[in-house]
């Protein structure tokens, strides 16, 4: 009969797909993960992995396995924590993917205060791209994303979290006068210091400006917010951002924010997850709670 330890033994191991890491991971040693991998795949009339070295990969068993042992998990401490729990703890592992904005500007205090909650949870927080977080989802790495942009897999369903506004920012003596906002004949005149091609932000702010401007002049490009915000302060350029990654620094007068009427510039965040697959009573929970802390 194969054991709920011997599937976890075996969620770790296509985890890191290597012996050695995934036995640091549980806290066992080799050995006792090797014996158990051996000792399911035996059960199960057949490998599990293909071996190149040290190294693990699964094979089309293994996937199907990862799929299903997932769910049974997911399944089983669902209903451990129902018996054993006081109405309304939650315990366990969460893994979630959250793309730039997310997870850098918006998480960290949530994360927090639902900790401070349910201290008993864990939650591993992985920051990529959209596209990287359903990769993730599909392949059991992640159990919960939270993206700036639109679901592009068959097999991801999303339901709308929060809006975003993105607002187009500059050095408080960036311009010569004092400005408020931007014209579309200025966009095309204005140096812009930009995200890089195939973020989230980038692809909003490109998809808004396109009907008014073909070509501006991206003077620098950045692969991470805070050297955009840094580039816009030290009076270098004007740039597009989130409106959660600036207000801070608006508030403080380190930059200021340009209206510029003609662009839209909202995008909607969301929630994703596997299609069809179990969710588990502290998925649940975290996605009530992100629900409840933006309203």
């Amino acid at each position: 009969m194969v054991t709920l330890n011997q599937l976890r033994i075996f969620l770790a191991v296509a985890r890191r797909e290597h012996m050695t890491k995934a036995s640091q991971d549980i806290n066992l040693s080799q050995s006792a993960v090797s014996m158990a991998i051996s000792d399911l795949e035996e059960k199960l009339k057949g490998p599990l992995f293909e071996r190149t070295g040290r190294n693990l990969k699964l094979n089309d068993r293994g996937r199907l396995l990862r799929r299903e042992a997932s769910q049974i998990l997911n399944q089983a401490d669902d209903m451990i924590s129902l018996f054993t729990n006081d109405e309304g703890e939650l315990h366990g592992d969460l893994k979630v993917g959250a793309s730039s904005t997310i997870g850098n500007y918006l998480l960290p205090g949530i994360i927090g205060r639902f900790k401070k909650r349910h201290p008993q949870v864990t939650i591993d927080l992985d920051i990529a791209n959209t596209g990287q977080i359903e990769s993730r989802l599909l392949d059991l790495t992640l159990d919960l994303g939270l993206t700036e942009g639109p679901v592009q897999h068959k097999d991801i369903s999303s339901s709308n979290w929060l809006t975003d506004r993105l607002v187009v920012i500059a050095a408080p003596g960036y311009f010569e006068e004092k400005k408020s906002g931007l014209t579309v004949d200025e966009l095309k005149q204005v140096k812009w210091i930009m995200r890089e091609k195939g973020s989230g932000t980038r692809d909003v702010f490109e998809r808004a400006i396109q009907p008014h401007a073909e070509n501006i002049d991206i003077f620098l490009t950045f692969g991470h917010t805070e050297a955009v915000k840094q580039a816009v302060m030290a009076g270098l350029g004007v740039g597009c951002l989130s409106w959660y990654t600036v207000s801070r620094e608006i508030d403080r007068g380190n930059m200021i924010q340009l209206e510029v009427p003609e662009l839209s510039l909202e995008r909607t965040l969301r929630i994703i997850n596997r299609e069809g697959s179990h969710i588990s009573r502290l998925c649940n929970g975290f996605c009530e709670f992100l629900k409840r802390e933006t309203e």
